[in-house]
């Protein structure tokens, strides 16, 4: 599906609507299953710090167990810290993981037995506070479920002698695990063509079909009208209006009543802007991502009639449209950063790359992948931070500064050995994630590309869209903390 059209699916009928919460004291817990692996290892690792071992640190840690029925599903939950890891159940090697990796969900269900049954860690540390943890969600046939996990009762041997318990260094934060929440992750036979369902579907009566997070409720803040067109991207103004970006051309500003639950007013205040996929207030100015412009622009009022006057062209931004010319986020730096998809050329003038120099866009050839770029709010200097995505649309900064997007995937690779999920992705300075153009991809495991950054979290497929951290909003704190990624498809 065309990545433009994420909120075009129900067209005339798209609405605007507002997330609230409204029982503070209620977190969205949707298990009461929290028992949660703990870290451990053979000896306590918590103050250390160099990332070089002075001594070879390696172990090994076990634990067996009963069943006294066949498995339906068993499921292993895997997270290593500063060590290379490899588990065997029964045996059987179910999973090898290298140092700094994402934490690891495997099915391991053909590994298990009926009776007895044996999990052995191989862990070595490469430096820093190595640990493991470890869970294994056990289902039987006669509907039972149990968990294994890591925990002080485990046995560690090193060297195959002095075989002892392991030593925790706590539980791991039930949030970093996936505990007690719906998981991000779409099941690959989850209906791909669920946005069907709100065609023909009025908007207000629209409520009941989502499902919501217990606490929270949704509201409809506006219907679009026939006139009003399709809208793609949105941000508030320094006086709390809302401007709406229309898919076609132009922009709509909308203000809001005191309670600020309707709009009272709506009037255009560009016309001539296609496609702004990207809207940041900064600077007294409206910069904005218009695709099928092809370009960064910078609108101001300059004579103070609260009308934008002065439109001016930052930057062109040659090529193709569909993956194109997206969001758009201040960095705490004062800079302007702007993230595009794999139909738009990789600058190559008139900028300072920080990405290898190795790279085929480095040495002449023309790439398909996406990047992101950043400049000052005169569009004097300008600068490529990260590149190989596929068509990454939002872009946004937590508390800490860390910058994130949530990448697309290649529909028609679905089911193939090659397929690469949609992801969340930690957009770090140089950073190569590996998209070329189809069929010039790296996996993640390629040994022979040092720069291929691993992703922060795979979902599966879909279609990403807009993300926000909830930094600015009155959620409980776990929400303030969060990353929210819209998915057009779902």
């Amino acid at each position: 599906m065309p990545r433009a059209k994420w909120l075009a699916v129900i067209g005339k009928l798209t609405a605007l609507c507002l997330l609230t919460e409204v029982a503070f004291g209620q977190p969205p817990i949707l298990s009461e299953r929290l028992l949660g692996p703990h870290w451990i290892w053979h000896r306590d690792t918590s103050g250390d710090t160099s990332l070089t071992p002075a001594v070879k640190d390696e172990c090994a840690l076990e634990r067996s167990f009963q069943l006294d029925q066949r498995v339906k599903t068993v499921t292993m939950r895997l997270a290593a810290d500063f060590c290379h890891v490899q588990v065997e159940i029964n045996g059987r090697r179910v999973a090898s993981v290298e140092p700094y990796s994402p934490t690891i969900d495997v099915d391991v269900g053909p590994a298990i037995q009926s009776g007895d049954n044996r999990v052995v860690i191989a862990a070595e540390a490469v430096g820093g506070p190595a640990a493991i943890a470890l869970s294994l969600v056990i289902a039987t046939v006669d509907g039972r479920h149990s968990e294994i996990v890591t925990d002080d009762k485990w046995r560690v041997s090193r060297s195959g002698n002095d075989s002892r318990n392991a030593v925790s260094l706590g539980p791991i934060d039930a949030s970093l695990f996936g505990l007690g929440r719906r998981p991000a992750t779409i099941d690959p036979f989850d209906n791909y063509e669920q946005w069907r369902q709100a065609l023909g579907t009025p908007a207000k009566e629209s409520n009941g079909a989502f499902w919501t997070a217990p606490g929270f409720e949704i509201s409809l803040i506006r219907q679009a009208l026939p006139n009003d067109g399709s809208w793609i991207s949105m941000a508030f103004d320094p006086q709390g209006r809302i401007t709406v970006a229309r898919e076609d051309e132009g922009l709509l500003r909308m203000t809001l009543n005191v309670q600020r639950s309707a709009v009272e007013h709506v009037e255009t205040i560009n016309g001539d802007l296609q496609e702004c996929r990207g809207l940041l207030y900064a600077y007294d100015a409206l910069f904005v991502n218009a695709n099928k412009s092809k370009g960064l622009y910078r609108l101001r009022d300059t004579d103070g009639d609260d009308q934008f006057d002065e439109v001016r062209l930052l930057r062109e931004y040659p090529k193709g449209g569909g993956h194109g010319r997206n969001d758009l986020a201040l960095g705490p730096d004062g800079l302007i950063y702007s993230i595009h998809g794999d139909a738009v050329d990789v600058p190559k003038d008139n900028i300072v790359d920080y990405t290898s120099p190795w790279r085929q866009a480095r040495r002449g050839k023309t790439t398909r992948e996406g990047c992101v770029i950043r400049t000052d709010f005169e569009g004097k200097k300008w600068e490529l931070l990260a590149a190989g995505m596929r068509n990454p649309f939002g872009i946004a900064f937590n508390p800490s500064g860390d910058l994130f997007t949530y990448d697309a995937d290649a529909e028609f690779d679905m089911g193939s050995p090659w397929y690469r999920p949609t992801r969340i992705l930690r957009l770090t300075s140089g950073s190569d994630f590996g998209w070329r153009g189809v069929t010039g991809k790296w996996p993640p495991y390629f040994p022979d590309h040092p720069d291929n950054a691993l992703p922060t979290l795979d979902i599966g497929k879909g279609s990403p869209t807009a993300i926000a951290f909830g930094t600015q909003t009155k959620f409980p704190a776990a929400y303030r903390n969060a990353l929210f990624v819209l998915d057009w498809a779902y």
